[in-house]
């Protein structure tokens, strides 16, 4: 029993060599080559590339946002919530990101706010936090700080998510007895005031669809239409609904200025001319005149 102990080993591992090379395996070499990397690369730093590769593919609220980036936002909010805009619950916005400070409580966007309704203008400005966004402001404008919390600021708790079809956020509760999932549901190229662009559409359908649309050259959603839910009856509850209607943001590697007014590399039109700009009529729709929240 010995000798087979002994033996039996050798004959299996004399045996292996000898199939390994009839077919040209060489085992010294097994943890570098590893196919489309370098011949030096172990299985470790294999593994990082393809988590530094994954990690670039996700995206989170806020990400490429540079100073000097501003962007111009129409909003609506359900009118109950928000008086200091009613009966305006559809408002424009923008928010110029001037710089990002320290401060005693660690980093802070200041931004230069300006906003409008028919009938009132003011400008604020605004503190906000580069990770939770949560915006402060004076006490006029606390309202105003409470509408982009829950609007275009309102994925800012999921961190970073992958933004590949299928990719499942959150589950959310909803009328119905069984969870709804928040998901990234397709690819769309969607239409704005400064031309087609492709989008991630992030959503979920309880009786209608409610949508987020990312693009990840933006650190913002493009647009969104959410419907609550658990509020179905007698209709479905709009939560929210906003789009953007202009930016300008530098390049994140040359530092090149893209605008909606001038260089816009994410749409398939012409630009606007910067002296059409001021009227709104030029863009080609009406701000506060659309039905519902909108």
């Amino acid at each position: 029993m010995k000798s087979i102990i002994v033996v039996a080993p050798t004959v299996a591992v004399f045996s292996i060599l000898i199939f390994s090379s009839v077919l040209g395996i060489n085992f010294t070499h097994a943890q570098s080559e590893i196919p489309n990397s370098d011949s030096n690369q172990t299985f470790t730093s294999f593994a990082e590339q393809v988590n530094q590769n994954y990690q670039s593919e996700l995206w989170g609220l806020g990400d490429s946002l540079l100073n000097d980036s501003s962007y111009t936002y129409k909003i609506c909010n359900d009118p109950q919530m928000f008086q200091e805009i009613y009966p305006y619950h559809c408002y424009t916005i923008t928010l110029n990101f001037e710089t990002l400070m320290e401060s005693y409580n660690g980093d802070v966007w200041m931004v230069q706010g300006f906003f409008e309704t028919p009938d009132k203008k003011s400008s604020m400005i605004l503190q906000i936090d580069p990770v939770t966004f949560e915006v402060t402001s004076d006490g006029l404008h606390k309202n105003l700080g409470r509408s982009l919390e829950n609007t275009i600021f309102s994925l800012s708790h999921y961190g970073k998510k992958s933004l590949s079809t299928g990719t499942q956020w959150d589950e959310l509760d909803s009328y119905f007895t069984n969870k709804v999932s928040l998901e990234i549901k397709r690819q769309e190229s969607i239409d704005t005031s400064f031309g087609t662009v492709d989008t991630m559409v992030l959503g979920y359908d309880v009786i209608v669809q409610s949508n987020q649309y990312i693009n990840s050259d933006f650190p913002f959603p493009v647009k969104s239409d959410m419907f609550s839910p658990q509020i179905i009856f007698p209709e479905p509850k709009e939560l929210f609904y906003y789009e953007l209607l202009d930016y300008s943001q530098p390049d994140f590697e040359s530092g090149v200025l893209y605008s909606s007014m001038c260089v816009n590399p994410f749409a398939d039109t012409l630009p606007v001319e910067s002296s059409a700009i001021n009227d709104i009529s030029n863009l080609g729709f009406d701000f506060f005149g659309w039905g519902n929240l909108k």
